[in-house]
């Protein structure tokens, strides 16, 4: 296996792109080399190393911190003894980065377009939210109207598997049906391979190729047969809306009283029951040039407080219509 220079550059004079295994130290100044600062040549630029023997990283002197051959017994800069000396530091070789796709760069004219179609819309909606004008109303009117779900108790028919047929439920008739789904059959792998400069701690490196293999799972369709139950069960279904409406704020708004159909147990067929409920609560808003408008507020207590003649303070859009949300009193 061909083994390769590593590069160091001097600290002291800054000579460049010296040979990690060839010269230990500096040819300018005669600085000792710093194994921590060594580095692997750009491509085109490796240096072969003929006929070189390894024979381990090198080892950092205890006391100078000199990089020393592996084979070396005393440091032959500051005389100290090699036996417990550690390995210097090898650099890890980074993978190449991932090569982005090109995107083919638009004309000019292309992006003036979008960036002025861009700024219309973002003017558009600023104008839109920001657009304050506001207008002194006269309350003409009230109304009202609340509004209870009824619901009945019915028969109804529904199919699912037999497995998840609800208790209670009487069966009409038993079927089979087919059905798809995915299971896993095998895999689909792929081996990713490249290759990896490796620091050997003596000023060289080699190249070898390093491969991995990726695996995802493989998917296939299988068609398989489910035991289906069509049966009837009693069920709570909307039927009615009982509604109370008022044009006035007295009598207070009330919840209408429906009649409901009782049974002589729980959930029996053709009972009734009061479901859920909704409400709403209208004024009629005039300006001073006689158009009218109509807000629907969230609020009973809000509706109740604006009495007939009152005037009021409501903010409108750009498209002229009246933000309901602003409406104050004045």
């Amino acid at each position: 296996m061909t083994s390769y220079e590593m590069l160091w550059d001097c600290g002291y004079c800054g000579q460049k792109k010296l040979l990690g295994a060839s010269h230990r130290h500096c040819p300018t100044c005669g600085a000792m080399q710093d194994a921590s600062t060594r580095y692997f040549p750009s491509p085109g630029e490796e240096v072969a190393v003929q006929d070189h023997v390894f024979v381990g990283a090198d080892k950092s002197c205890p006391a100078c911190a000199s990089p020393m051959s592996a084979r070396t017994e005393f440091c032959t800069h500051c005389g100290a003894p090699m036996g417990e000396a550690a390995a210097v530091h090898r650099l890890v070789d980074a993978p190449p980065p991932k090569v982005q796709p090109l995107v083919k760069p638009r004309s000019g004219k292309g992006k003036k377009l979008v960036v002025l179609v861009i700024g219309l819309v973002l003017l558009g909606i600023g104008v839109f939210v920001f657009y304050k004008k506001e207008k002194n109303l006269t309350v003409r009117g009230h109304a009202w109207e609340r509004t209870i779900a009824v619901e009945t108790f019915l028969e109804a028919t529904e199919r699912d598997e037999c497995s998840d047929m609800p208790s209670g439920a009487t069966l009409a008739r038993r079927y089979s049906d087919s059905r798809t789904r995915k299971v896993q059959d095998g895999e689909t792998c792929e081996e990713q391979c490249r290759d990896v400069r490796v620091d050997q701690g003596d000023g060289t490196f080699t190249q070898e190729q390093q491969c991995s293999t990726k695996c995802k799972p493989r998917y296939r369709e299988e068609r398989y047969t489910v035991a289906m139950c069509e049966f009837t069960i009693g069920r709570w279904r909307k039927s009615r809306d009982a509604s109370a409406q008022g044009a006035d704020r007295t009598p207070a708004p009330a919840w209408p009283e429906p009649s409901l159909a009782r049974g002589s147990g729980r959930n029996e067929y053709g009972q009734e029951r009061a479901g859920t409920r909704s409400e709403s609560y209208r004024v009629d808003l005039e300006d001073p040039e006689g158009k009218r408008y109509t807000c629907e507020l969230e609020s009973q207590a809000t509706w109740e407080s604006l009495a007939p003649g009152a005037t009021v303070k409501v903010g409108f859009d750009v498209l002229g219509k009246p933000r309901c949300g602003t409406l104050a009193a004045k």
